[in-house]
Order: C-alpha cells, then sequence, then structure tokens
C-alpha cells in the first residue's frame, strides 16, 4: 500500500519534501566529491547515512552519482599522490637538525626509493629489473609460463630481501 496525498496541502508537503530531499542528496554527492569519505559527506550535508543508503536504495540515479563522486575523489587524490611523490623524489624536502643546543639548520633529503619507482613507471623499458617485463608478459599465458613467472616473481623478492639484509 503507497501513501497517497489526498488534498492540495499534502501534495504541497510532498513537493516540498522532495525539493529538501534533493537539495540534501546534492548536498551529499557534492561534499563526497570534494572529501572522499562518505560519513563526512553525510554530517557536512546535513543527512544521516541511514538516509543515504534509503536513497541509494530507491534511487539508482543517486546510487550512480555517489560512484561518480568518489570516482572524481579517487581520480584527484591518485594526480596528488603522484605529484607529491614526483616531488619528494625530485625536489626533496627540508629534514630538521639538531644539536643538544636545539635545531640547528636543515638538511636537504630525498627519496631514492620513490625515484626508482616513477622511473619504473615512466620508463618501465630502461628501468624494470631483469624479469619483470618476462613476468608481465607470463601472466596472459599458459598455465607453465604462469607457474614460471610466479617462481621469478617469487625469486625476485627474496632477492630484494636478501639486498636489504645485506645492507643493513
Amino acid at each position: 500500500m503507497v501513501w497517497e496525498p489526498q488534498d492540495k496541502v499534502d501534495r504541497d508537503q510532498v513537493a516540498k519534501l522532495t525539493r529538501i530531499q534533493e537539495k540534501k542528496k546534492g548536498a551529499y554527492v557534492a561534499r563526497l566529491a570534494q572529501c572522499g569519505n562518505r560519513h563526512e559527506a553525510a554530517r557536512l550535508a546535513g543527512i544521516s547515512m541511514r538516509s543515504v543508503y534509503a536513497y541509494q536504495q530507491r534511487d539508482r540515479g543517486f546510487a550512480d552519482d555517489c560512484m561518480l563522486a568518489l570516482e572524481e575523489y579517487e581520480s584527484k587524490l591518485a594526480l596528488k599522490l603522484r605529484d607529491d611523490a614526483i616531488t619528494k623524489a625530485i625536489e626533496g624536502w627540508d629534514e630538521p637538525v639538531f644539536s643538544a643546543e636545539g635545531q640547528i639548520g636543515t638538511k636537504r633529503k630525498y627519496s631514492s626509493d620513490l625515484h626508482k619507482q616513477l622511473l619504473r613507471a615512466y620508463d618501465p623499458e630502461k628501468h624494470d629489473r631483469p624479469g619483470l617485463a618476462a613476468l608481465r608478459n607470463a601472466e596472459s599465458g599458459s598455465a607453465l609460463q604462469k607457474v614460471a613467472a610466479a617462481n621469478l616473481s617469487f625469486s625476485l623478492k627474496s632477492s630484494d630481501d636478501k639486498s636489504e639484509d645485506e645492507s643493513k
């Protein structure tokens, strides 16, 4: 049984509530795209998570808008993380230097690990470790190639662990 408004007053109230709900849903989607946190977006939009879940179940368009908002946030976040990684690898950051008297200056630090990862990401032909390209190619190959790739992957990880132990 679905409730139907009986008179003009009821219809006006329903229309007003619908406008308020649509406004809050729009505010929620906008906040979600900004912060990427469902609970925080709901709080900022003045809507309960219970209402958000109910709207998503009833309104497929709203659910899709929420997913697009999260994808937009994640895309912006990925770009920001990439930019931060590039900055730390290339430009570095100032780390304070202390003595018994307190801070006496700063020292420029760089992340060589990030630098290596960026080189691998942007120029994999030159900077991949030996065997990594074969591992990537084997993922789509036969079962035998996949087993060989898994063994190669394990041996590459093991050699990394050994080189870390030796450097300590």
